[in-house]
């Protein structure tokens, strides 16, 4: 599906290019080409980038207004119609990706604790697309041959984002479900409840537990749960501490709470089918089997569920199975610390085919992205596996 839509897009700008060529250059003034070829050259650049410089503003405005709002910022991620790339600079990783589809995200966390609902850092991106709008409107408006054609177009672009990033809407990111930029500033026009505050408490609570401070998380969390007992996000952190402790009897059953719920539902059906795959105190291959199945059921085409799945499957001994799932959740993930993962079991699968010096590309992309230590060093141990020579050629070599 992802080839079929670079194909697709290829086309398109090919089309646009034949398009614009024939719009920029006369039927009598083809002798005239070699002397017109910059405005062709720039109308061509603009068709391909206006897509990409629209998303990737967008973006850094939000990372920009984090930055200045207090904020720390973990992955910003944004379009463009090539591969994937990671790039991690001054701590924050930076995310191309051509599977994303013409929008982007930015992760941040509070450095401290909130007081309100921010404002500036979801209102930040859709600001950026509105001066993008009436920048190209008023380019537009200057009638350059050429430049005005590209404004308008830009200025189209721009109003299709808005409209779409202003959609009040929960979307999927990076396995957890956010609200968009129009969400966001929705929810400010409304007084901010007791669930609101638990929220903001919630999202403070990562930035600790990035840090290590896991005494503070448990203090933090144990307070919204005494404010809130029925608060599915609480209870989702608190599991994730037990968990980390050791606590998988008690880590179970704060997911198994958890599981009605339409949104904390989804990644406790996930913690679950990893839990009880696992071998240990709590290893049930039927029912991880189902939790992954039902997973993929309700959410085919979720990157986070593809490879939930592929885990299941590796833990369970059925690789062969497990293959394209890795495959594919390798080919849709945008979060760093899941595409690492799925890197480190598309490294098993080639050092299982003797295919060297892929397995060892995908080992330096899992150590680069910050996958398990377990699964690399698994990794690490399978290629020296694979690099040894079979007895059938250890034979042949001695009767030689």
């Amino acid at each position: 599906m992802n080839r079929l839509f670079a194909h697709a897009v290829g086309l398109l700008c090919l089309a646009g290019a034949a398009w614009v060529i024939h719009w920029a250059v006369p039927a009598s003034g083809w002798h005239d080409l070699h002397e017109l070829w910059g405005t062709v050259a720039f109308l061509l650049l603009g068709i391909v980038a206006l897509p990409f410089t629209a998303v990737l503003f967008h973006e850094l405005a939000h990372g920009t207004a984090a930055a200045l709002t207090g904020y720390r910022i973990t992955t910003i991620c944004f379009w463009a119609p090539v591969s994937m790339i990671q790039i991690r600079l001054f701590g924050i990783w930076f995310v191309c990706g051509r599977t994303l589809k013409r929008s982007g995200y930015c992760v941040a966390y509070p450095k401290r604790m909130p007081k309100s609902r921010p404002f500036l850092y979801p209102a930040a991106g859709p600001l950026m697309t509105l001066l993008l709008v009436v920048g190209a409107t008023i380019g537009g408006s200057a009638h350059i041959r050429g430049l005005s054609l590209w404004c308008i177009g830009a200025a189209f672009i721009n109003v299709l984002y808005f409209a779409s990033y202003m959609v009040p809407r929960r979307v999927w990111i990076a396995g957890r479900p956010v609200l968009t930029d129009g969400a966001h500033l929705l929810a400010l026009l409304h007084p901010m409840t007791p669930a609101d505050r638990i929220d903001l408490k919630l999202t403070y609570a990562w930035t600790l537990w990035d840090q290590g401070k896991v005494a503070e998380v448990e203090s933090l969390v144990t307070e919204c749960r005494q404010e809130s007992p029925d608060h599915h996000g609480a209870a989702m952190v608190q599991a994730a501490l037990f968990w980390r402790q050791g606590r998988l009897t008690e880590a179970a059953a704060m997911y198994d709470s958890c599981l009605g719920d339409p949104e904390a539902g989804v990644q406790a059906k996930v913690a679950l089918a990893l839990l009880k795959s696992d071998p240990g105190p709590l290893h049930n291959p039927e029912q991880a089997d189902l939790f992954s199945q039902q997973l993929l059921s309700d959410m085919p085409d979720n990157a986070k569920v593809l490879l939930t799945r592929a885990i299941v499957l590796g833990r369970l001994g059925r690789s062969e199975e497990a293959y394209p799932y890795v495959d594919l959740a390798y080919e849709n993930l945008l979060d760093p610390g899941d595409r690492g993962y799925a890197a480190g079991f598309k490294g098993l699968q080639f050092a299982s085919q003797r295919q060297v010096r892929l397995a060892e590309r995908c080992l330096r992309q899992a150590l680069y992205l910050g996958a398990p230590h377990s699964l690399a060093r698994t990794l690490a141990r399978a290629l020296r596996s694979s690099k040894k020579p079979t007895s059938s050629s250890s034979s042949v070599s001695k009767s030689s």
